[in-house]
């Protein structure tokens, strides 16, 4: 007649160990208690499936106290418009509400996420098919970010590297480590205060331009850096081993990801430690990835 259950306090440690992409929402199930801790669990860290972002933030307006549970969150741009939930019977369509267009729905759902300290917004892999429309988040929309109440400590993303980008990071003086996948938009000219937030970063994953927007200034000074210097001219890519001297004063951890033509000019890769090794000594682990250009090749022998 009795059934000893286990309390409240030593639920949610144990439930804490079941890594949030294995938990199974029948859980909820079970009672009042375990709906309660485990949505608690399950919301803490949001990995929103490929072109599931519009139900999510269904979810979120349908259910503020999740939102802000959510401390971690990654999503692509991509989206589904269909009729109701799968399996749900319901004839609605999945459509922005009130006249809103697909970005400013994400971008009323952002705000919600009150508590969000890691975000993640990487860019689909598929491609919007014939007659649908584009996907609502792409590399000129990082307006969605604008207004938020959330003090990021992590960001990755693939928003245009421009003053839009940099006067929101401005905001920002949380973040510790900044990831970057984007390209740059023009010519990008920045004041010194747009520039701040990174300066204080321990780990950044970056390209080359986005140095070129400290010229003359102090440069960041992480501990671990990973450094994207791809599709550049060899000239740039020495300049960009260069300005590595003026950041290495913290620097523990460097990670370079190069692109090598075999037909054209080529830069020694001792030649780009020699432009700046000397000026890192705390420099404990480094790697270096060498990416052959081969499509190039077998065109230049085409």
């Amino acid at each position: 007649m009795f059934k000893p259950c286990l309390p409240v306090e030593l639920l949610l440690p144990i439930l804490q160990f079941i890594h949030p992409s294995n938990f199974d929402y029948n859980l909820c199930l079970v009672s009042h208690t375990f709906r309660a801790n485990v949505e608690y669990q399950f919301y803490r860290y949001v990995s929103v499936p490929e072109k599931r972002l519009l139900y999510f933030c269904r979810t979120m307006f349908a259910r503020p106290d999740l939102a802000r549970r959510v401390l971690r969150l990654a999503f692509t741009g991509a989206v589904l418009h269909t009729r109701g939930e799968p399996g749900s019977g319901s004839g609605s369509e999945l459509e922005p509400a009130g006249g809103d267009t697909d970005t400013e729905v994400v971008a009323r759902m952002m705000k919600m996420l009150v508590n969000l300290k890691d975000l993640c917004i990487s860019s689909s892999v598929h491609i919007p098919e014939s007659g649908e429309r584009e996907w609502p988040i792409n590399q000129d929309d990082v307006r969605i970010l604008y207004d938020c109440p959330f003090k990021l400590e992590r960001l990755d993303c693939m928003f245009a590297w421009g003053e839009p980008l940099a006067r929101w990071l401005a905001t920002q003086p949380q973040l510790v480590a900044f990831e970057h996948d984007g390209y740059p938009r023009g010519q990008v000219r920045l004041a010194p205060g747009d520039t701040t937030t990174l300066m204080q970063c321990s780990y950044l994953r970056i390209t080359p331009y986005i140095l070129e927007c400290f010229e003359g200034r102090d440069k960041p000074q992480p501990v671990a850096l990973r450094f994207d210097m791809r599709f550049i001219t060899v000239q740039q890519e020495f300049n960009a081993a260069r300005s590595l001297g003026d950041m290495c004063r913290n620097l523990k951890c460097l990670t370079l990801t190069r692109q090598i033509s075999t037909t054209g000019e080529y830069l020694s890769t001792s030649r780009i430690l020699r432009a700046f090794a000397e000026k890192a000594p705390k420099l404990t682990c480094l790697a270096i990835y060498e990416n052959i250009d081969y499509v190039s090749m077998h065109a230049h022998r085409g």
